[in-house]
C-alpha cells in the first residue's frame, strides 16, 4: 500500500513521477522522445490540423497551449499534448474512436503504439 501512495501522491500533487528500472530499453525510450520532439516542432498549422476538436467524440489529437483546462476554477493550463488511445470505433461510446496521426512524421504512430505496449507489458 506504500507505493501505491506515493504514486497517488505523485499524480495528486507534482501531476507527474518518474519511473526507474522499468525494463524498456533506453535507445527505444529516447526514439519515442525525439519523435515526439519532432512532433511538438512541427509548425502549428501542421499541428492544428490535428486538432482534438476534429475528432468527434474520441477526443483525441493535438490540443494546442492553454486550450485545455481540467479545472474550472482555474487557469487554463499551460501545456499542449497530443492525445491518443487504442484504435476502436466511435461506436463504444464517447472518447472512443480513430486517433489521428501527422502524415508528415509516419514514425510517431508506430513508436508511440510501441511505447504504450511495451508500457502495459
Amino acid at each position: 500500500h506504500k507505493v501505491a501512495k506515493e504514486i497517488r501522491w505523485a499524480l495528486s500533487n507534482a501531476g507527474f513521477m518518474y519511473v526507474k528500472n522499468h525494463g524498456i530499453p533506453q535507445d527505444f525510450v529516447d526514439s519515442v522522445f525525439d519523435v515526439s520532439r519532432r512532433f511538438f516542432d512541427l509548425p502549428m498549422s501542421q499541428k492544428m490540423e490535428l486538432h482534438v476538436s476534429k475528432s468527434d467524440v474520441a477526443l483525441r489529437g493535438y490540443i494546442e497551449p492553454f486550450g485545455e483546462n481540467t479545472d474550472p476554477g482555474k487557469t487554463k493550463d499551460l501545456k499542449e499534448c497530443f492525445d491518443f488511445g487504442p484504435e476502436c470505433s466511435t461506436l463504444e461510446g464517447p472518447f472512443f474512436g480513430p486517433n489521428q496521426w501527422p502524415s508528415s512524421l509516419p514514425e510517431l504512430r508506430a513508436l508511440t503504439y510501441g511505447y504504450h505496449q511495451k508500457m502495459v507489458d
